[in-house]
């Protein structure tokens, strides 16, 4: 898969099937589109494509306490998982921001050179989000390219989408995001060195920044750890600012089940399984203690 992260980089003189969006999770619907895409662009004979951006709208906007549920080495990883031939990563700035509909296609024509453009049906573009699916269809026919829009996907009679993902994330209901991901919700980081506090308590952790992880989503997990020799396994994890220490910074503090050795430096993938509880506050050391304990108990349990 050739990435690019200008619209104009790439030239496709053979033309493309394109997909346009956010794909911030690469969801059960993103998925299926993805799938549709490049069985399109296989009996075409053109490449499959698509057109993603960074940073996310969204999150370019500063958009309160926002979380994002794939980073953009993780959304590349899942993007890989798909014969696509080329993801064009486009800068979200002022500039694009101020781009209108119509200069919008235009530079997707002249780069991308699609055949057929499948988006969803609240698909909104262009300056103020004036283009829609009509609007696209009209200069589809102007350009010379037909507009598909994908049917919605649906998990126990709701639509799959981030919103209702991220809403699921931020509410504790970590299987009904599961459920609607294909996969467990999960955050990727260097082990980092912290203030060793959970190693002289007796529960050594791994410690991973989260830089920007919303209050909402604070909390002790049961989760699981690929990386560094580690597949899925058992785990306790705490993420917050750790405010019986005076914590200031977001941390994501792991304690791996019945496990030894140095993992510093190295990259893991962590899976938020189960939410146990939120973060709390503790009188001192002991309580603290005492409620780690308690946690580890109620984690093995969840992952048996």
């Amino acid at each position: 898969m050739i990435v690019a992260r200008e619209l104009g980089a790439r030239r496709l003189s053979a033309g493309s099937v394109l997909t346009i969006g956010a794909f911030d999770g690469l969801h059960l619907g993103h998925q299926a589109l993805l799938t549709k895409l490049c069985e399109e662009a296989k009996t075409r004979a053109l490449d499959a494509c698509v057109l993603s951006f960074e940073p996310l709208p969204r999150e370019y906007f500063g958009a309160v306490d926002f979380l994002r549920l794939t980073s953009l080495r993780e959304k590349l990883t899942q993007l890989r998982m798909w014969p696509i031939d080329c993801c064009v990563l486009a800068r979200f700035n002022h500039a694009m921001m101020q781009t209108s509909p119509e200069a919008f296609v235009e530079a997707l024509v002249q780069s991308l050179q699609p055949k057929e453009i499948w988006v969803g049906a609240d698909f909104r573009f262009g300056h103020r989000r004036a283009g829609t699916v009509d609007t696209l269809s009209q200069l589809g026919h102007l350009h010379g390219f037909d507009t598909q829009v994908f049917p919605l996907v649906h998990v126990h009679a709701e639509r799959v989408s981030a919103s209702r993902i991220r809403s699921a994330i931020l509410n504790g209901q970590m299987r009904d995001a599961a459920h609607m991901l294909g996969r467990p919700f999960a955050y990727t980081g260097r082990v980092i060195h912290g203030q060793q506090l959970a190693r002289t308590l007796g529960f050594p952790t791994a410690n991973i920044g989260w830089l920007n992880a919303p209050p909402a989503l604070y909390g002790v997990y049961a989760v699981r750890v690929t990386g560094a020799g580690l597949s899925a396994a058992p785990a306790v994890a705490s993420l917050g600012v750790r405010p019986v220490v005076a914590g200031t910074a977001c941390w994501l503090e792991v304690h791996l089940f019945d496990f030894a050795g140095d993992l510093y430096g190295q990259r893991l993938r962590v899976e938020l399984i189960d939410k146990l509880r939120p973060e709390r506050n503790f009188s001192d050391l002991a309580a603290l203690t005492a409620q780690v304990e308690l946690d580890i108990q109620a984690a093995r349990e969840r992952l048996a």
